[in-house]
């Protein structure tokens, strides 16, 4: 299932506070929308309804960047779910690198952050991809997350590979290298 992306104006117009950063989130939980434009409506609702509590994932994610003001991040980026991959097999396959690499090549980031359950399998295997040329970013390997230069048809940006499980406190500190690096 491909989920239509919240794109910011501030993304769209490259006046972004973090760059043109895009967030690829896997969700901690089983989405049952179908809805493709679930992760539109959701930001929506995250930036206009007082009650937080229906969007623990997005404000988890909007305060690892800014600890003071978790909607901040919305108003400055682009924002999609991977798709919810069950098995090995799914995570491997040559479908989900294309759906990967498609979103990069329609939003042109020259930041992206890939939140997921187990980032290990995400990190490791895109790297080998064959129609796209990704290399290790040697500069860093960080032991919460790691960082990864890609390259895809339409540009070139630096990732942050990262854990849901990541402690919250390493979680604002990698982020914090990350945009200001």
């Amino acid at each position: 299932m491909y989920y239509n992306p919240w794109i910011a104006e501030n993304y769209r117009s490259g006046k972004g506070k973090y760059g043109q950063l895009l967030v690829l989130a896997e969700p901690n939980f089983r989405i049952a929308d179908t809805n493709p434009n679930i992760v539109v409506h959701s930001i929506n609702n995250l930036l206009c309804d007082a009650d937080i509590s229906q969007h623990t994932m997005l404000t988890e994610i909007g305060g690892m960047v800014n600890p003071e003001n978790y909607t901040e991040l919305y108003f400055n980026c682009a924002f999609c779910f991977l798709p919810r991959i069950v098995s090995k097999a799914e995570r491997l396959s040559r479908s989900y690198k294309e759906v990967f690499f498609s979103i990069l090549d329609s939003l042109a980031p020259n930041k992206l952050l890939v939140i997921s359950e187990n980032k290990s399998d995400i990190y490791h295997n895109l790297h080998p991809c064959s129609h796209h040329h990704c290399r290790p970013n040697e500069r860093s390997r960080i032991k919460s997350g790691s960082i990864q230069h890609f390259r895809y048809s339409s540009g070139s940006c630096d990732a942050l590979f990262m854990n849901h499980s990541v402690e919250k406190s390493v979680r604002v500190h990698l982020m914090k290298a990350f945009l200001e690096g």
